[in-house]
């Protein structure tokens, strides 16, 4: 078995997307031969015993002189420059906002964990002088951990796969500034000059990031799950549509599904107690309020943030899983993670909002789910779908098992070790 260190900030039990694609990773390279040792800030909770998980000490910078000045930069913050920097209606003053940016641009380069840098860096160097390591996977967001590998790359000389679960200088949702833009294509031109092998989530993001750093060591490697945290459960009563997540308006917003659902049940093609549309996050008055537009508060239901089991759990009993995305050309590339975690729960999908790309021709693959462009085109897969619950008391799932099983941890894990065996 050879040791292969992991540096990353996010990893379970940390409660973030990133965390998902790590923690398989780290459980399923062992059964191709690489040993696993993640390198990370202190996580919170507790840790799985089936990872070897170094914490290393981390305090953002950010926050820490926020602290220390006695500054909040978000309106519903208690600094002693509140009145200064936010106006009696919570909106930012231009001068202040334009100085903020300007800070924010100079402390986060590349990105505000940039303080972690020399910490991991020392402590990889103890684990050097402890373990034979043979290679290293760096997996960003945040950039400084490719930062991190660069250094332990140049110190000691081993293969390193930088892995991408979002681009870097060439995000479409990149918000600096041009100038910065600039720098930071060069640091990551430099940065990754040294690396053997890139990874990232999509074709199309990987073709982008060819345009910087060449074809030749670029690889496609999905996102994935793990089905062992799936367990079987029984399916609701009710017509249930389900969504699991963060919401926003505009953007991820279900407000085409309540316009469809309100004329079904005005045409009298749904009953409207036969329905039961539920949302398991963070809540948001933005969206209690579309419920209120549509007339839909005994339907539609907030019920807050849960724990990732528990939703699971939910995903479980659903008739259909909602996947909610925005309708821009920005996203053709982007598939949500949360389209393998529904994977993973065997239940048909739902998708509404994505443009014609990457998520829609993975739909048509694996024969999981439906997307729909449009309100009329959602109206009819809704009916069709209502109608057959009402025939045979559920909605049946119709996915392809043997394209499914491509996306687990244990087949993206495979993807990581071929690579691995290849450059070490």
């Amino acid at each position: 078995m050879k040791n292969v260190l992991i540096v990353t900030y996010f990893f379970p039990p940390f409660p973030a997307i990133g965390s998902v694609r790590l923690g398989g990773l780290a459980k399923y390279l062992p059964q191709y031969g690489w040993k696993p040792i993640v390198l990370t800030p202190k996580l919170p909770g507790k840790i799985d015993p089936v990872y070897h998980v170094v914490e290393t000490p981390y305090e953002d910078r950010i926050l820490r002189l926020e602290r220390k000045l006695n500054i909040s930069t978000k309106p519903t913050g208690k600094g002693g420059l509140k009145r200064l920097i936010f106006n009696p209606k919570g909106e930012r003053r231009p001068y202040i906002g334009k100085m903020i940016n300007i800070a924010g641009e100079v402390l986060s380069y590349p990105d505000g964990k940039r303080s972690w840098i020399p910490v991991a860096v020392k402590s990889a160097g103890k684990l050097f002088n402890t373990y034979p390591i043979e290679a290293m996977i760096s997996s960003s967001r945040p950039e400084s951990v490719h930062l991190i590998a660069n250094q332990i790359k140049k110190e000691y000389h081993i293969p390193w796969i930088a892995d991408f679960r979002d681009l870097w200088s060439n995000n479409p949702y990149y918000s600096y500034s041009r100038i910065r833009n600039s720098f930071e294509k060069k640091l990551e031109r430099k940065t990754l000059s040294c690396a053997d092998a890139l990874s990232i989530t999509s074709l199309p993001w990987a073709e982008d990031l060819a345009t910087i750093h060449g074809n030749a060591r670029v690889n496609v490697i999905h996102n994935g799950f793990d089905p062992e945290n799936y367990p079987d459960s029984r399916l609701s009563k009710k017509f249930t549509l389900t969504y699991t997540g963060v919401l926003y308006d505009g953007k991820r917003d279900p407000e085409l599904l309540f316009m469809a659902v309100k004329n079904l049940i005005d045409e009298g093609k749904i009953v409207k107690d036969d329905l039961a549309i539920r949302f398991y996050g963070p809540l948001q008055g933005w969206l209690e309020e579309k419920i209120g537009k549509y007339h839909l508060q005994d339907v539609a239901i907030q019920y807050g943030k849960v724990a990732r089991q528990d939703a699971i759990s939910k995903q479980l009993e659903s008739q259909l899983l909602l996947l909610l995305n925005w309708n821009d050309p920005k996203e053709r590339g982007t598939y949500t993670g949360k389209v393998y975690e529904y994977f993973a729960a065997r239940r048909p999908i739902l998708s509404i909002g994505a443009p014609k790309g990457v998520l829609t021709d993975l739909l048509d693959e694996t024969g999981a789910g439906k997307y729909a462009f449009d309100g009329d085109g959602l109206k009819n897969i809704v009916l069709g779908y209502y109608q057959e619950f009402k025939q045979r008391g559920s909605v049946r799932y119709t996915g392809r098992e043997e394209r499914i099983d491509e996306y687990t941890h244990y087949k993206m894990a495979g993807k990581f070790a071929k690579i691995l065996d290849q450059i070490t």
